[in-house]
C-alpha cells in the first residue's frame, strides 16, 4: 500500500451550515429545522435514496446540545437523534441494512438498523470502539463493505471490517485526521483531510502539513457517493 502523500493545503474546518446548493446545482435553497440550530454541522452525506444527514455540534463543545437530521427530497426537516455532543462519520454499509455513525466524545462508531424506504433507524448497538488513542472523526465505506475512519489525535485512519474487527491503520504525519473519501477515476484513492484548529505555535511547527490533505492507494476501491434527490 502507497503511503499517504501531502496533496493540498486545507484551511481547518468549515464552520459554515445552514444552506445548502444542491450538491453543484446552480440555485440555493435555505431549510428551516424545527428548532433552532446551535452549533455548525460538523459532517453530512447522502443516502442510496437520496436523502441528506447532517450531525452539529456546539461551537463551544457542549456536551449533549447538537443532533443527527435528516433532509429529504421534499427539503423536509427530520431531527433524527436529539442529545448529540459533534455529530461526525456517516455511512451505510453495502446493501443499505446497516448505518454506521460517529459521535465523537463517545470514542466509538455505532451501527443502527436503517430502513431504506423511510429513512427510520432502530437497535442502535456499538460497532467499534478506538481505543489506544484519539477518538473517530469522518468515516466513508468501501466496496468490500469495509469502514474507513478518520481518527482525531490519533494520527492515522483505521480500517475496519463488517463485523468490527481492525484491519487495517494508515498512517499520517499529523494528529487531527479529520476525515476520508475515496477519490480518483477508479475511486482507488484513499483523500484524508485533517486539521489545524487548536494546534500551538510548538505543534504547527512540529507538524507543518497539519491542515493538509493527504492521498494514498489502500489496494481497495471506494463505492460512487449518492446524491441529494430533492
Amino acid at each position: 500500500m502507497q503511503s499517504p502523500r501531502h496533496h493540498r493545503r486545507k484551511q481547518g474546518r468549515d464552520r459554515g451550515g445552514g444552506e445548502w446548493n444542491g450538491l453543484g446545482r446552480s440555485h440555493r435553497r435555505r431549510v428551516a429545522t424545527r428548532q433552532p440550530i446551535d452549533g455548525f454541522i460538523a459532517d453530512g452525506k447522502c443516502d442510496a435514496a437520496g436523502r441528506f444527514w447532517a450531525g452539529t455540534a456546539a461551537v463551544d463543545g457542549r456536551w449533549g446540545t447538537g443532533a443527527l437530521y435528516r433532509f429529504d427530497a421534499d427539503h423536509s426537516v427530520n431531527l433524527v437523534l436529539p442529545g448529540v455532543t459533534c455529530a461526525n462519520g456517516i455511512g451505510w454499509s453495502l446493501g443499505s441494512e446497516t448505518m454506521y455513525y460517529v459521535d465523537t466524545p463517545t470514542y466509538r462508531v455505532d451501527a443502527f438498523d436503517f430502513d431504506a424506504a423511510s429513512g427510520a433507524l432502530s437497535k442502535r448497538r456499538i460497532f467499534a470502539r478506538v481505543e489506544g488513542g484519539g477518538r473517530p472523526d469522518g468515516l466513508c465505506v468501501d466496496s468490500e463493505g469495509c469502514i474507513w475512519v478518520a481518527i482525531w489525535l490519533g494520527w492515522e485512519v483505521r480500517r475496519y471490517a463488517p463485523d468490527g474487527r481492525l484491519l487495517q491503520t494508515v498512517k499520517v504525519p499529523t494528529a487531527k485526521a479529520s476525515s476520508c473519501a475515496f477519490a480518483g477515476p477508479d475511486l482507488d484513492v484513499l483523500c484524508i483531510t485533517s486539521a489545524s484548529e487548536g494546534l500551538t505555535k510548538a505543534q504547527r511547527a512540529a507538524q507543518p502539513h497539519a491542515g493538509a490533505v493527504f492521498a494514498c492507494s489502500p489496494g481497495v476501491q471506494g463505492l460512487p457517493a449518492a446524491r441529494f434527490a430533492g
